[in-house]
């Protein structure tokens, strides 16, 4: 049957799973989940020029549909289907942060040479990933899945429909506990795309942090392991001295050259070295001269609300409210420290979601982390933080109240830091400050 399908698919513009931007020409697969029902949507794709809609429900079967057990399913198997007749090689991405930066990073610079396809903004999951497969054609040299997890046994499944044959796992922290119940069961789950390539690729490769500890000793043993930030790397990089630059600089060498370049970047934070060295690390891997990786990093500028700087008339400000858990909330504190500047600080940090029964306590660390800095002005928002109230910061029980409050005091010639889960919409603060 997906064989059959496939065929169909070949003679296609592409997959769609939302009629308010199907195109004319594809397969309308009509999900059926808790909240939703495709199969009610079926007749508006045809008419905006479905070729096929896969169904799951008798009921709606016609001569023009295509009835399955699991619409989900049958979209996942496409996939893995479209990815094995492809044949070329893919690189996943997982991790606790960093993830996606990592990818447009590697995106950057690869594209350089390569006909590169990868997964957009963060469509990371059981129904993103496929349809990031199904988007790469026969142009595309090099594909690049971004691969995220809530729980237990999720990357081990987007592996099965990726196939990648090669992994790289950014770091690995506190994210997304709730789903998880423990740190060990975070790490067995990031850890799933290691065992895959170590089981299923034999020409497989793994590039990995070698300043991780964590990272080093999980290492499978048969892969090939590239190693990068260390003077034994394959890469050796380190943070640029004696810059006072809000932007992060760094310099970097092969193991095989004495070239030492020099990169300046448009990422704030230093947290970001990391990220910056992977991208190099593959671009070496696939044999692109050091100059052009450099100047494909520093031509990279993130728009996706993470490590972003913006000047506004009156105000900086450092979005960074893409996601955050409490290793990334660290990362941003500390690097927000580290920033030289005659502005003054402030902090504004929103509550951290899908912690669970840690949340309390990791909010808790981070109000006490906060005291330490007498330089910063701290502002928590959200019930999570205001649960914590004290004297040493500001506390706002949310959003709406913090808004009113911002609105009448007009801040002016300050650095502002803005970090918080995707789920506070920190972004929508922005017009409050000029």
């Amino acid at each position: 049957m997906i064989k059959d399908l496939y065929n169909i698919f070949a003679q296609s513009t592409g997959v769609s799973i939302d009629t308010r931007t199907i195109l004319p020409g594809n397969i309308f697969f009509a999900l059926d989940g808790q909240n939703f029902d495709g199969h009610k949507y079926i007749e508006t794709a045809f008419s905006k020029g479905a070729v096929l809609a896969v169904i799951s429900k008798k009921e709606y079967h016609t001569e023009k549909t295509l009835l399955v057990s699991d619409t989900q399913k049958t979209l996942q198997e496409l996939a893995h289907y479209h990815r094995k007749k492809l044949n070329i090689p893919i690189l996943a991405i997982t991790g606790s942060n960093g993830k996606t930066t990592t990818k447009e990073l590697i995106m950057a610079v690869l594209s350089v040479k390569y006909n590169i396809s990868g997964t957009k903004g963060n469509y990371n999951n059981q129904l993103g990933v496929p349809l990031t497969l199904l988007s790469f054609d026969q142009k595309t040299e090099i594909g690049i899945i971004e691969m995220g997890a809530n729980k237990k046994g999720d990357i081990d499944e987007l592996c099965q429909i990726a196939a990648p044959d090669m992994g790289l796992i950014t770091n690995i922290g506190k994210a997304h506990l709730e789903g998880f119940g423990s740190f060990q069961s975070i790490i067995d789950t990031k850890t799933e795309l290691y065992q895959y390539i170590n089981k299923n690729s034999n020409a497989g490769v793994i590039f990995y942090d070698e300043t991780n500890e964590l990272l080093k000793n999980l290492l499978p043993e048969n892969p090939e392991t590239i190693g990068y930030g260390t003077e034994q790397s394959f890469i050796d990089g380190y943070l640029s001295p004696n810059t006072t630059s809000t932007f992060m600089e760094f310099e970097w060498k092969h193991i095989h050259s004495k070239n030492l370049h020099h990169v300046k970047t448009n990422l704030v934070g230093n947290y970001n070295l990391s990220n910056a060295l992977a991208a190099v690390a593959i671009g070496k891997h696939f044999q692109l001269p050091g100059t052009l990786i450099s100047s494909a990093i520093s031509g990279y500028n993130p728009d996706n609300k993470r490590s972003q700087l913006i000047r506004k008339t009156k105000n900086t400000i450092i979005l960074d409210a893409y996601n955050a858990n409490p290793v990334s909330m660290l990362q941003s504190i500390n690097n927000f420290v580290a920033i030289k500047t005659e502005l003054q600080k402030v902090a504004v940090l929103g509550d951290m979601f899908e912690l669970g029964k840690y949340s309390f306590e990791e909010h808790l660390q981070i109000v006490e982390l906060s005291a330490q800095h007498q330089n910063i002005d701290f502002i928590f928002i959200g019930p999570e933080f205001y649960a914590h109230k004290t004297e040493k910061a500001m506390f706002f029980a949310n959003k709406q109240i913090f808004e009113d409050w911002i609105s009448k005091t007009k801040p002016q010639n300050k650095i502002i830091l803005l970090k918080a889960s995707r789920g506070m919409k920190f972004e929508e603060l922005l017009p409050h400050f000029d």
